[in-house]
Formats: C-alpha cells, structure tokens, sequence
C-alpha cells in the first residue's frame, strides 16, 4: 500500500518558526554569561537569523564582537548587581559602554515588571547620568525599539506614524511632564484619571466632599 499522504496544515509554531529562521521575526533570547553569547553569535552567524539578546549583563565583556554582528541588546538601566555567577559584570555603566562600542541598545524595566514600564523614562536617565549620551538614551526607548521589532514609528520622518509627545522639559528629569500629546497626527488628551479625581475631590460645593463630582 502507499503511505497516505500527510496533509497536515503547518501550525501556530510552524510558521513562526519559518519567520524566524527567514529572519523575518526576532529571536529574542535571554542570556546573561559572555560564553553563552559567543555562542549565539555563532549561531546567528550560522543561519543568519534575527538575533536579540536579552538582559546580557556580561554583554559588555563582548561588546566589540556584538556591535560587528549588529546584535541589539535589551538591558535594564538599573541592573546593577549580580543576580548569579552568570551576571558577574551587572552594572549602572554598562547602557553607556555598549553605546559607546556601537552596540544597538533597548532600554527596559527590570525582571519582568511591566506595570512598572512608566517608571522607563527615569531608568533612561539614569544610564545618561552613568555615561550613555541623551540622545542613545532617547533612541534606546523609541527608535531603536521601532527598528529592532519592524514597528512604523519611533522617530519623526516622512511616512512614520505620527505620533509625537511634547515634554515641558527634558524628558528624562523627574519633574517634567507631557505638555502635548499626539497620535496618528491627532491631538489627544493628556488627562489622567488621577488628575480627574484630584479635580473631583478639591471642587468647591455644597455637596459632602465624598460626592463632589
């Protein structure tokens, strides 16, 4: 009898699988030891995939041989301790001297603490006060996080999305705050919900406090 034909439909997986290894998708890898970064590096130079490194604290170690493979790096500007013998070289310098090595860097918040990602803008200023210059900073939480992952925006240019936040100061410092802001070209509004209960609760009214509105 002949075999029957497999007409298995590729899965979910499969077809990622087919992106990353065309190097149509990244592949994000979380990696701190510099051994283990040679390796990769290898091995993107193997299959010439999309590479990404995440956390690599000891990517400073590497730097040099990073920046010629054009591996970005995704770091937190306050890892500064190890947090294993893997992550030896953990530290506030590290953002600047991958910059300055010509490594492209991804600066975010640490662990996996997403609901901390507004506290970005003052790790960004913290790799600057540690040697990174303003404008890597700058580009390390927008351009080079639209280039890195294919987004259509991070910098303003013709035929980027137009979305653009306008700080009443230098955005990194702790006391400036968005002034203006707009998305897809249209302004939006800036209005959070604490400032509608700060303006809820200090109205003047007859009305108990609890039931201003």
């Amino acid at each position: 009898k002949k075999a029957k034909k497999d007409d298995k439909k590729p899965t979910a997986e499969d077809k990622i699988m087919v992106k990353v290894l065309s190097g149509e998708m990244p592949l994000i890898v979380n990696v701190s030891r510099a051994a283990d970064i040679v390796e990769l590096i290898k091995v993107k130079q193997q299959f010439g995939i999309n590479l990404v490194l995440n956390g690599a604290q000891d990517a400073v170690v590497v730097k040099e041989r990073l920046a010629k493979a054009d591996i970005p790096v995704i770091i937190s500007a306050m890892d500064s301790l190890p947090g294993s013998f893997d992550s030896l070289n953990a530290s506030l310098d590290n953002a600047g001297l991958l910059e300055k090595a010509g490594v492209k860097v991804l600066l975010t918040v640490g662990g996996d603490a997403s609901h901390n990602v507004y506290q970005l803008r003052f790790d960004a200023g913290n790799a600057v006060s540690y040697g990174m210059s303003q404008q890597g900073a700058l580009k390390a939480v927008t351009a080079n996080v639209a280039d890195v992952f294919g987004i259509n925006a991070g910098s303003l240019a013709v035929g980027k999305a137009a979305d653009v936040v306008m700080w009443s100061n230098d955005p990194f410092e702790l006391s400036s705050h968005v002034s203006k802001m707009f998305i897809n070209g249209v302004e939006v509004s800036t209005q959070s919900r604490q400032d509608k209960l700060r303006d809820r609760y200090t109205t003047e009214s007859s009305m108990p406090r609890a039931y201003t509105k």
